[in-house]
């Protein structure tokens, strides 16, 4: 347990290091005191609740139609869960690895507008129909959506 939260608060510090402008410049032990805009504000609060509480992000839908019901959960950056969940959706083996290949290789344009980049919208605009088959198309599209979204840690 001990080890565990020692690698958290590490990990806290490190990526609020990284990810915040002049953070490794403020002296705790000085009793400074920082202004903190709303962004950093909001990007402190993000660091601090994925590095604390974990990312996992859970996707469920279910339909009484038949027992149908599908629930996929995949933390941020698990490339081996969004594989799965894309084949569990409906998406033939070759084509889940493309897309995931694709997903990997772009980040969002704007998480809050536009989370999927320029190759992965092409790519579902052509292939969506594949996972359409077996859940229908608006299922299908919600499901790979929310699962992506996941993979970049935005649900």
């Amino acid at each position: 347990m001990q080890n565990a939260l020692r690698a958290r608060v590490l990990e806290l510090a490190i990526q609020i290091d990284k990810n915040v402008p002049g953070a490794n410049k403020i002296d705790v032990a000085q009793g400074a005191t920082v202004a903190v805009t709303r962004e950093v504000a909001a990007v402190t609060n993000n660091i601090t609740t994925n590095t604390v509480y974990g990312n996992q992000n859970t996707t469920t839908v279910s339909n009484t139609g038949a027992g149908a019901s599908i629930s996929v959960q995949i933390n941020q950056g698990d490339v081996a869960a969004l594989q799965k969940a894309l084949q569990e959706i409906g998406l033939p083996e070759g084509d889940a690895e493309e897309l995931v290949t694709i997903v990997q290789s772009e980040a969002p344009l704007d998480p809050a507008k536009e989370p999927f980049g320029a190759k992965t919208k092409a790519w579902l605009g052509a292939n969506l129909g594949k996972a359409a088959d077996k859940l229908g198309f608006a299922v299908a599209a919600k499901l790979i959506a929310d699962a992506i979204s996941a993979y970049y840690g935005l649900a």
